[in-house]
């Protein structure tokens, strides 16, 4: 196979062989690894959380007694079309 950066970095320390060519890395690739992942992963989770912490708190006051009958109950509980609506609206 022929080697695509062999004339230009014939000294080259850290070759790596991809698909049949060399290539010349300057450093090694960046490896995060799993703890980044982990730490995106609960960075995005936290706006998620917070949502359906508000949709829940939102469906907690609107059930009450008191709120029985009112506009915001009626447009907000009777189908269950209308709960996605609403969590949707706070989500985003």
């Amino acid at each position: 196979m022929p080697s695509a950066l062999a004339p230009i970095a014939p000294g080259c320390a850290n070759r790596r062989a991809i698909r049949g060519y060399d290539f010349c890395f300057v450093t090694d690739p960046v490896n995060y690894g799993p703890l980044a992942k982990i730490l995106a992963s609960r960075i995005l989770d936290i706006p998620l959380a917070v949502a359906a912490a508000l949709t829940c708190g939102f469906y907690w006051f609107v059930w009450q007694e008191s709120m029985k009958g009112t506009l915001l109950h009626r447009y907000t509980t009777e189908h269950s079309v209308e709960y996605i609506i609403v969590a949707f609206f706070i989500w985003v």
